[in-house]
């Protein structure tokens, strides 16, 4: 089976449009917090920006439904959701400081602990890598017919 290019950038497209949605939504929930940081302007877009690369890499991903060394189906969710909370913890690792400082201002009761930004932005990872792939999954269905054609 051979996937058209057209599918595939139609993927990609719609992942990053949907991710830079989210990041959007996550600017916004981050708005109120983010004067405590040194370059607040800087981080938000930033993490817009990362939300949007975060949703080409699951429209990507998403081109494979079956894992390739435990042979078995790969939902959407679970897809997404696996590439999602390893973007964010790669994420962490980039701006550990600044969500740590983040989670003080929120003062939630993980705040002091020093796994904190790894617990939660996994956990945020996770649930927003699910709705991307959901999302792409849902709408690159209807143009599945035309996607996949026989190699002559």
């Amino acid at each position: 089976m051979y996937i058209s290019e057209k599918y595939m950038t139609y993927r990609i497209v719609s992942g990053k449009f949907t991710g830079l949605l989210l990041g959007l939504l996550a600017s916004f929930f981050f708005l109120d917090h983010v004067e405590e940081l040194n370059h607040p302007l800087l981080f938000s877009l930033g993490i817009e920006f990362w939300y949007a690369m975060m949703g080409g890499m699951i429209g990507m991903a998403g081109l494979w439904d079956k894992h390739a060394a435990l042979n078995v189906e790969l939902q959407p969710w679970i897809r997404g959701g696996l590439v999602g909370a390893l973007m964010n913890m790669m994420l962490v690792c980039f701006i550990y400081d600044d969500l740590q400082k983040l989670l003080q201002a929120f003062a939630t009761p993980i705040s002091n602990d020093t796994s904190g930004p790894f617990i939660i932005m996994a956990f945020e990872g996770f649930v927003f890598g699910a709705i991307i792939d959901m999302v792409v999954s849902h709408f690159s269905q209807r143009n599945i017919k035309h996607a996949i054609r026989q190699k002559v």
